[in-house]
């Protein structure tokens, strides 16, 4: 703030000094200390001696009664939308005399996209020939020494360029006496595809909005570059538009710098592959976009897991790991057209979006191409290493509408695939859906079966076939559902090693026996 508050500091005095002989001055308004610094061009349009520190209010005073209520509806306007503005109006001094002025403004807003100060110039355009010739070259000399930025201003009934500021050459590589000669005409250097927009946006100035917005242009040279342009327009006191002032900035460096950051938000950084915030917001737009199509054109979603991953990650370190990952992308997009979508979603996980689908078999084959692909053996760092992959699939229907519905399906048919033993693919069936069902609540009631005490021990003795005498026996446990009776070992004990829940069975079981041994 305090090399902002230098620079305006520095300006305000290089304008003052520039403008000692014009009726053209500079301002600066603080919200917060409703105070307004003059400059004093200013004081000398106001027809004031004394350089008084006026509020608000007191400069409001100065207005012309009939021009009073537009310029405070203008204002009002501008800090509700956090804009600047450009107005002509009447002012009446104190020695009676009556001035017409032309005031432009611009808004300095904090974090909180607040108006805290008003910056702005206002001239005297009384003599309107005088302000022409006079004001407009010495804007000229003043925006000359900002090379970057480009500054012209245009006569709207002659269509002739009133003046053009050296900056507008390093921005399009075209003299200033080229537009001002008519050489050439600024719509010819935009950007076909942006001429629609460009246009659009001109219109907004004949209805007294200024406008802001960025847009491409091609240099002289050939070369496609983005400009901010901000066009001011300016009425006569019968409210015909009667010039349009605008500033033109060279924004291709920042354009380049955010859409690098748009990519690194969007993309892994080790495989440089789509990331899961790119996979799915393009799968919101699709399942949004098949619902509004009449066709419902379908779409598949592919959920890859690779199979030995981390067995190569312990072994070899991660270094290899993020190697072997890199190459794994690398064979996935071979396998999947560039139309299509293959995303990392993080760690050894992968997913394929593939559009357009018109039958099923389409991508069962690119599965098999992909388990195919990943057979072969990785060289890495002296290392032949071999990996699989397991994939499960879901084929879009005109009841899904949902993000997560379709994912779901589809990592449930991974689940499925690295069961039936992996280094294969599933297509998802309503099947699955209720077996997942039905495991998830098992898994919920397991969870909850050792506080309710539903387990127990089923002693199975061990006899001796030649003698008839029991010499041992096996200590079995047992689940007695509250709702569904007896639990066959058989579903619940594979469940609870996969989900850990086996050690506390196993240390019930022992300590269960024991006690029922020691009575």
């Amino acid at each position: 703030m305090n090399k902002e508050n230098d620079a305006l500091n520095r300006w305000k005095k290089k304008i003052n000094h520039e403008h000692k002989f014009l009726d053209i001055g500079i301002w600066d308004y603080n919200f917060t200390k409703d105070e307004f610094y003059w400059s004093e061009k200013i004081y000398k349009i106001f027809g004031l001696n004394k350089k008084q520190v006026l509020t608000f209010n007191q400069v409001i005073d100065f207005i012309h009664p009939n021009n009073r209520d537009n310029y405070l509806i203008t204002h009002n306007e501008a800090l509700n939308k956090g804009k600047g503005y450009s107005i002509n109006y009447r002012i009446l001094r104190k020695d009676g005399k009556e001035r017409i002025v032309s005031t432009t403004t611009d808004v300095l807003l904090d974090q909180n996209n607040q108006v805290v100060r008003m910056i702005g110039t206002t001239i005297d355009i009384t003599n309107q020939s005088y302000f022409n010739q006079q004001v407009l070259q010495r804007a000229k000399e003043i925006s000359d020494l900002f090379l970057k930025v480009g500054i012209w201003s245009m006569d709207t009934n002659s269509n002739n360029i009133l003046f053009c500021s050296n900056g507008i050459e390093s921005i399009t590589g075209y003299a200033s006496l080229d537009f001002q000669e008519k050489r050439i005409v600024w719509k010819s250097i935009v950007y076909q595809e942006d001429i629609i927009n460009y246009f659009s946006s001109m219109k907004k100035l004949k209805l007294g909005e200024k406008v802001k917005h960025s847009y491409r242009i091609v240099h002289k040279n050939g070369e496609v570059k983005w400009v901010m342009e901000e066009s001011i327009p300016s009425f006569d006191l019968k409210g015909n538009l009667i010039r349009i002032d605008r500033i033109v900035t060279d924004i291709t460096e920042q354009k380049k710098s955010e859409d690098k950051m748009a990519y690194l938000a969007h993309h892994d950084f080790l495989t440089n592959l789509p990331n899961r915030r790119f996979f799915d917001k393009e799968l919101n737009l699709l399942i949004k976009s098949s619902a509004r199509s009449s066709s419902h054109e379908r779409f598949a979603v592919m959920c890859l897991d690779m199979d030995g991953f981390k067995r190569v990650n312990d072994t070899f370190g991660h270094l290899t790991g993020d190697k072997l990952l890199i190459e794994i992308s690398s064979r996935l997009k071979q396998c999947v057209s560039h139309h299509n979508i293959v995303a990392r979603m993080g760690g050894d996980e992968f997913s394929v979006i593939l559009r357009n689908i018109s039958n099923i078999d389409y991508p069962i084959s690119i599965a098999k191409k992909i388990i195919s692909c990943l057979e072969e053996p990785f060289f890495i760092e002296g290392y032949e290493l071999y990996i699989t992959t397991s994939i499960g699939i879901a084929i879009s229907n005109n009841k899904c509408n949902e993000m997560n519905h379709i994912f779901k399906k589809a990592d449930n048919a991974l689940y499925r695939a690295k069961e039936a033993g992996k280094n294969n693919y599933q297509i998802y069936t309503y099947t699955m859906e209720k077996e997942f069902f039905k495991l998830y609540t098992l898994e919920r009631d397991l969870r909850r079966a050792l506080k309710k005490n539903e387990f127990f021990i089923h002693f199975q003795p061990k006899v001796n076939s030649k003698t008839g005498q029991i010499h041992s026996g096996e200590a079995l446990i047992r689940w007695r559902h509250h709702k569904n009776g007896i639990v066959s070992p058989k579903e619940f004990i594979p469940l609870a090693e996969e989900n850990g829940i086996i050690f506390q069975l196993t240390d019930w079981t022992f300590r269960t026996v024991c006690e029922q041994i020691n009575k």
